[in-house]
C-alpha cells in the first residue's frame, strides 16, 4: 500500500502516477515491469517515488485493487 504521503498528493498527480503504473504492467507483464520505468512514465524522481511507496509492489498492489474494484 502506498505511504501516507501519497494520500496527500492532489487526486490529480495521484492519478497520473497510477495510470503510468498501470500502463508500464499492462505493457511490459507483472514479471518483467520495473518500479524505474513507473517511475520515468510517471515523471517524478525515484526520490520522490520511495516518498510516496515503498517500492514496485506498492504500485502493483493500487493497480490489482483498481481491478478487483471494476470486476465488482
Amino acid at each position: 500500500m502506498p505511504l501516507p504521503r501519497f494520500t496527500r498528493l492532489p487526486s490529480d498527480e495521484q492519478k497520473r502516477i497510477v495510470d503510468a503504473a498501470r500502463a508500464v504492467f499492462a505493457a511490459d507483464g507483472v514479471d518483467h515491469a520495473t518500479y524505474s520505468e513507473v517511475i520515468r512514465g510517471a515523471g517524478i524522481s525515484k526520490s520522490s517515488a520511495y516518498n510516496y511507496f515503498d517500492g514496485r509492489d506498492d504500485l502493483l498492489d493500487i493497480v490489482l485493487d483498481e481491478v478487483a474494484d471494476r470486476l465488482r
